[in-house]
């Protein structure tokens, strides 16, 4: 399904659009639609559906109809990640080389999952949830710019619940939803859902 301004029917488009378009910006994704998990042993098999590769290049398609300058590509180093991220770079008409990053598995941010509950507004943010978003701010590409990384739903809600102060359930993120994060002056703005988030010391 697609919504009346061409974008994929997913809630990417208003987060995209909702982002300055004269600075670098970091788009942190879920990646695309998958086939499904029959082993929870062993959860990184499963790879993206054909619908799924479809979705990620129509993604690329949009954002270049956009205006949307795209710069750096970086994913999971689990298959379907990787290539989510080459399928928007293919749809948006880029030769993309995909680097994987350990920082953004779902295992780096795993301990702090566990303490969300216990997660006041007067705490710091973990650590780990620090050093993930200034490894996806540091990729700077320049003005104008787009940063693509592609994770995974825990991944991204571990991120909304710490920053957002909300149960990890209300920030599950669909096939191929993201947020979109920038800084301000001497401080990171946080785009989701046609929500934003102020927060300063990143």
């Amino acid at each position: 399904m697609q919504t009346q301004s061409g974008a994929p029917g997913f809630r990417t488009e208003e987060t995209l659009l909702n982002a300055p378009h004269d600075r670098s910006v970091a788009l942190l994704l879920r990646h695309s639609a998958r086939y499904p998990i029959f082993d929870d042993f062993d959860p990184y098999q499963a790879q993206l559906t054909p619908a799924g590769v479809r979705m990620a290049e129509d993604l690329g398609r949009w954002m270049g109809r956009q205006g949307m300058r795209l710069g750096g590509f970086y994913s999971s180093p689990v298959g379907r990640c990787i290539d989510t991220a080459m399928g928007i770079a293919r749809g948006a008409g880029y030769w993309a080389n995909v680097r994987p990053e350990e920082k953004l598995s779902f295992p780096y941010l795993q301990p702090t999952r566990r303490n969300i509950i216990h997660f006041r507004a007067s705490d710091p943010l973990p650590e780990r949830v620090v050093e993930a978003m200034r490894f996806m701010l540091r990729r700077n590409g320049g003005l104008s710019t787009f940063q693509v990384f592609v994770s995974h739903d825990s991944y991204l809600a571990c991120i909304l619940a710490h920053v957002f102060l909300e149960p990890i359930e209300d920030h599950w993120p669909e096939f191929l939803e993201g947020m979109a994060m920038w800084r301000e002056g001497d401080e990171v703005i946080l785009s989701w859902r046609g929500r934003t988030k102020r927060i300063s010391g990143i």
